[in-house]
Order: C-alpha cells, then sequence, then structure tokens
C-alpha cells in the first residue's frame, strides 16, 4: 500500500521499500501472503512507460535477479517456475508481484530468509534451513538479514534491467529459459473458467508459457495456476 501511494504522489524512481511485517500482504489472486518478521518483504518503483503487457515481462527480470540473490546463500538448486516463483530444490521461496500505477511499476517481491509458511498449495521453503553452519560463520555474506538481502537484490535487479533495456526481452528470455524448472515438460494449466494439459514448450516472446495441446494446437497462457509434471 504504501509503495502504491508514493506511486500515485509521483514519487522520484527507481526506489525500493521494504518492511519487517506486512498487514496485509497479498499474493497472486488476492491469496494471503504470510508475512510475518524475519523475511523480506520489499517494493521497487520504477518509471514504465509501455503497456501492461510490457510492464508483465519485468517480472522475469525480477526472477532472474531473486534467484541470483538467493544463490549468494545457497548456490546449489535455484530455479525459477512460470510466471512469476523462484524454487530452491523444487520448493517455493519467492514469489514476485507487479502492479502498473500510471507510468510507475511496483515489483513487489518476497523471500523466505528464516521460516516459510506451512499448509500452502505448493511445497515451501527458506534460505535458512538451506545453509551450512560453516556458511553462517563467514562474514560474507552470512547470515541473510532482510537488509543485506535487498541491497543484493536491488544491485541485481538494476543489472538485469538494464539489460532488458539495451537489449531486449530477447536477452532476458534466454536467461530465464536456461534457469526454469518444468519448461519443457508437461503441464496442467487452471484458469478461472477452463482446466486443460499439455506440453509446455517454451517461454513465448511476450512472456506467455506456449503449451502444445494433444490435438497439436498451440495455446498462449498468459495467466493461470501451472502444474509442472514431476515438479
Amino acid at each position: 500500500m504504501t509503495a502504491r501511494n508514493l506511486a500515485e504522489q509521483g514519487e522520484p524512481c527507481p526506489l525500493w521499500i521494504r518492511a519487517d511485517v506486512q498487514t496485509r500482504g497479498r499474493g497472486r489472486r488476492g491469496r494471503e501472503w504470510i508475512s510475518g518478521s524475519g523475511n523480506l518483504y520489499t517494493s521497487g518503483l520504477y518509471i514504465h512507460e509501455g503497456n501492461a503487457t510490457e510492464a508483465a515481462l519485468t517480472g522475469f527480470v525480477a526472477s532472474i535477479a531473486v534467484a541470483e540473490t538467493i544463490e549468494a546463500y545457497v548456490p546449489l538448486g535455484v530455479s525459477v517456475k512460470w510466471p512469476n516463483d523462484v524454487l530452491i530444490n523444487g520448493a517455493k521461496t519467492a514469489g514476485i508481484l507487479l502492479e502498473k500505477c500510471d507510468n510507475r511499476l511496483i515489483i513487489g517481491i518476497g523471500i523466505n530468509l528464516m521460516y516459510h509458511p506451512e499448509d500452502t498449495l505448493y511445497p515451501t521453503t527458506h534460505i535458512m534451513a538451506h545453509m551450512l553452519s560453516h556458511d553462517l560463520e563467514t562474514e560474507e555474506p552470512g547470515v541473510p538479514e532482510p537488509r543485506t538481502v535487498l541491497a543484493i537484490l536491488a544491485a541485481r535487479f538494476e543489472h538485469w534491467r538494464h539489460v532488458q533495456l539495451t537489449q531486449g526481452f530477447a536477452a532476458i528470455r534466454s536467461v530465464w529459459l536456461r534457469r526454469a524448472v518444468g519448461v519443457p515438460g508437461r503441464v496442467t494449466v487452471n484458469l478461472k473458467n477452463d482446466s486443460f494439459s499439455g506440453y509446455a514448450q517454451t517461454l513465448g516472446t511476450n512472456g506467455a508459457l506456449q503449451v502444445r495441446l494433444d490435438n497439436g494446437t498451440i495455446r498462449d497462457v498468459h495467466v493461470g495456476e501451472v502444474f509442472f509434471e514431476g515438479t
């Protein structure tokens, strides 16, 4: 809410906001995002003059930045899942939610650092669960403290946003696909009024998940719940 208020007020960008806790955290489709103390809850505020479809592509920029941030603490097993989740060993560790407000783009990011919610739709985990005692005793990066993690995240986001602006989405798409879990592979897609299965072939140049149905038809999925076989 703070980020949206600042966007509506025309706050200079770029800007990152961090909260110790969130009382009204939300994920996709309005789901509650468990937001107690100890994890990272942050929103980046950036100028964006493009349309909503172009804005959505920034989610892939954020996914790569979050994955690299997590790898500073957990070097192995980090992957991305369409459209906006980051995983450790197949369990969700971070989520991203984009919101367009006039000519501002809000990039909301939550990363599980010290704990993760239970009884969720997908398996979940947190960074500390994958760190060894030796990792925690070193000076760099040490314990995943929210302020430090945000500094890494902001730097990696700036890097990949620059790549997007100078080289186009094709460069982001290539990096994202190398990290993606379940693509290519069998997938089930649940939409608001429809459900179908098929073969997720690749990420389209417009950010859609391209799914080949059993009859050979290619269907572009822009939003929806996706369940990748074997993940």
